[in-house]
């Protein structure tokens, strides 16, 4: 288990990584925290996935300026790292989408992989667990560690305004105003 950290202006916000129960994901997020993906990031969505009284996630990532242009200063490059093709599922791993999960996104527009991009849930969302929903494919996200310490700091932002500028239309009202720079990302 590797504890790793993403330093905001407002605090920390601290993971556990679980590599016994999701090897092949925990090693792919740890990489890039290793080779400094994650540091000038932005913490970019708050979304309740179309639920309307659910609970919020948050995603961040390098593909905030593809994604939510208004996240990025013009001059920030576009970061496209690989994805990862084969990840343990829910069922695989026995991790399940519960308050403080990180897990990967997923290329749902494209391949189906997962990627660099990644989400902390402020509560609970079943749904996202392998079975629950069907799109690209029904093995849901790939859930990697647990959040420690910062979910305070998370909630905070998920109550901020939504009306970033995205070119996503499945996105729309999701990009926060103000997304949330990671200064650096590091295991501890």
């Amino acid at each position: 288990m590797a504890c790793v950290v993403l330093q905001l202006q407002e605090g920390e916000v601290v993971v556990e990584v679980l590599e016994d129960a999701a090897p092949r994901a925990a090693g792919f997020f740890l990489d890039h925290v290793e080779k400094g993906t994650y540091d000038g990031c932005r913490i970019y969505r708050s979304t309740q996935l179309g639920v309307a009284e659910g609970p919020r996630l948050l995603q961040g990532g390098p593909l905030a300026s593809v994604l939510a242009p208004s996240a990025e200063p013009a001059a920030a490059p576009v970061v496209e790292p690989p994805a990862i093709e084969l990840f343990e599922t829910t069922e695989e791993s026995g991790l399940r989408h519960l308050t403080g999960t990180l897990s990967l996104a997923r290329d749902l527009l494209g391949t189906g992989d997962a990627i660099a991009e990644w989400f902390i849930c402020l509560g609970a969302f079943p749904q996202l667990d392998a079975g629950g929903r069907s799109e690209p494919d029904a093995r849901g996200f790939p859930a990697l560690g647990h959040t420690t310490a910062g979910l305070d700091i998370l909630g905070a932002f998920a109550r901020r305004p939504t009306d970033g500028r995205t070119p996503v239309d499945r996105l729309r009202g999701e990009i926060l105003s103000e997304p949330i720079p990671i200064l650096r990302a590091f295991v501890r």
